[in-house]
């Protein structure tokens, strides 16, 4: 993750993330609610990072980067091949 990474070093990061992943999968629950837990909680605001950074980083929206140009262009390909319905 992207915001762990400065404050943990990149591996750090990386084994904190694959750890919370895990658990998530393990336990059926969200990657949010397994950072949260006291155990990761803790070790991440150790590090500086708040719940809010933790919040706006796991936000989908904030990784859409270009997919309404990409969405756009596969549209209009399809379009002009006349495989796509209006």
């Amino acid at each position: 993750m992207a915001v762990l990474a400065p404050a943990l070093g990149r591996l750090p990061a990386h084994d904190l993330v694959a750890e919370a992943s895990a658990t998530a999968t393990a336990t059926c629950r969200g990657l949010a609610e397994v950072l949260g837990a006291p155990d990761l909680a803790a070790r991440i605001e150790a590090a500086g990072i708040t719940k809010d950074q933790i919040g706006e980083a796991l936000d989908p929206a904030a990784h859409l980067g270009s997919a309404a140009v990409f969405t756009g262009r596969a549209l209009a390909a399809h379009r002009a091949r006349g495989t796509m319905t209006p």
